[in-house]
């Protein structure tokens, strides 16, 4: 299922045409995740402070796989019919593909332009996100040993230049930020800056360090080894501007008075076992398995199963959910109570593997006895090679692979299925993601 990135919706007005803003129409930057079907459309309709419809906007979408994220740029393109005076406009965002029959509502909002100094300037409303930060560990390059990286909005036209943040551990202050990044600039309808999405990244702070055995990161402070409560404290002109806070544990970042969009981490999905699996059945199944859950597998009406029926059950289980052989089934009646006991503990089993981390020397120990044994074919006169791998993340587990040419998907899935047997991974996706480099010359 499509989902925006709702930190990433980045709204600024803007004007069409002449040098000199006549009115003003917004601007959106949406940050989309896969999977996106193909073929797709993003569809923006904007209405206008009465409620009439203004504009509809529609842009190309690459198709995307459920690990992929992409940003569209949105913007009315016409010469005529932007608002001269303040006011707030309602829209909504969805994906369309008529290849696929989708037409799936993304998030539906409204945006304010307020009026500023001088002839018809105007910007959008966005100091709401003044009490927001994105707290995060990068993982996707320095997935052995991520990095602190904090983003926040701040007010006004803004240098990175002029700014520094500091990370501070329990009212201590541990680090500098190594570096601070523009990443985007609101803008009113004349183009001049009206606020700046900021980046920090802290050297120093890191989430885990997997990298000990090569003698890196030796002063680094790791999250997953300390536990309390931490600041990032910005200064604008060796003034405090934003104060971030958040708190780390059992080594997982929590956002001081967050509210998660999705706070669900594993699902129980129930079947009814007394009557043939249906398409709503694996529907579900699979939006759990693209949100990346833990998942157990409950077949219900276990009470009303007879011999006739119970054949063509294993049969329908191998024919419709061959690739969730992973996932624990547990077979209950919920009107005796028969076995209903046991969902709790299989849903801790999945949730214990959807959370398991294996260091990076022993998955690599792993796959050289894997490719030893059963190395990858020959394509084309050539055989790709895997260079190392490491394990970019948890819940779920997400395996990053080097290799010197792309991994058959047969391959892939061989290497799911061995990682499957030796590390259990019971009841939770796993996502096998590879990256093509050359072998280094000698």
């Amino acid at each position: 299922m499509t989902s925006v990135i709702k930190h990433a919706l980045r709204a600024s007005a803007g004007m069409f045409g002449s040098y000199r803003p006549e009115g003003w129409n917004p601007r959106l930057r949406v940050q989309l995740h896969g999977p996106v079907p193909a073929g797709a459309e993003l569809v923006w309709a904007v209405a206008r402070p009465d409620g009439s419809p203004w504009f509809e906007h529609r842009a190309r979408v690459p198709e995307l796989d459920p690990a992929q994220t992409t940003i569209v740029d949105l913007q009315r393109w016409a010469d005529d019919g932007d608002l001269a005076e303040p006011g707030t406009v309602a829209f909504t965002l969805r994906i369309v593909s008529t290849l696929d029959g989708v037409d799936e509502l993304l998030h539906d909002g409204s945006l304010t332009a307020v009026a500023l100094d001088g002839h018809q300037r105007y910007a959008i409303d966005n100091d709401w996100t003044l009490g927001l930060a994105l707290v995060c560990l990068d993982a996707v390059d320095e997935y052995d040993a991520p990095r602190l990286t904090v983003t926040a909005f701040l007010k006004g036209d803004v240098g990175t230049y002029q700014l520094e943040a500091h990370c501070f551990h329990d009212g201590q202050r541990i680090a500098a930020a190594s570096h601070l990044d523009d990443r985007h600039t609101f803008t009113a309808n004349d183009g001049t800056p009206v606020g700046h999405e900021v980046v920090a990244v802290f050297d120093g702070v890191r989430g885990w360090n997997n990298l000990r055995e090569s003698g890196w990161g030796g002063d680094w402070h790791l999250l997953d080894e300390h536990d309390g409560r931490y600041e990032v404290k910005l200064l604008r002109e060796s003034e405090l501007a934003r104060v971030i806070s958040f708190e780390v544990s059992a080594g997982r970042i929590v956002a001081v008075g967050a509210v998660e969009s999705d706070p669900a981490s594993g699902a129980v999905v129930l079947v009814d076992a007394a009557v043939k699996l249906t398409e709503q059945d694996t529907r579900v199944i699979t939006q759990v398995i693209e949100a990346g859950r833990a998942l157990v597998i409950a077949y219900n009406k276990w009470d009303l199963m007879d011999e006739d029926r119970r054949p063509f059950l294993e049969r329908e289980i191998e024919q419709d959910l061959v690739q969730v052989q992973w996932a624990p089934r547990v077979n209950i009646s919920a009107k005796t109570g028969w076995h209903t006991d046991r969902m709790v503990p299989a849903l801790e089993r999945a949730l214990a593997s959807w959370d398991t981390r294996i260091s990076t020397g022993r998955l690599n120990a792993f796959l050289g006895e894997l490719v030893a044994a059963h190395p990858h074919p020959l394509r084309g006169g050539k055989q790709p090679r895997i260079l190392f791998a490491t394990q970019a993340s948890t819940r779920p587990p997400r395996f990053v692979i080097f290799a010197t040419g792309f991994l058959d998907p047969g391959y892939r899935r061989y290497i799911e299925r061995r990682l499957r047997e030796t590390f259990g991974f019971e009841g939770t996706p796993i996502s096998i993601s590879v990256r093509v480099r050359e072998k280094r010359k000698r």
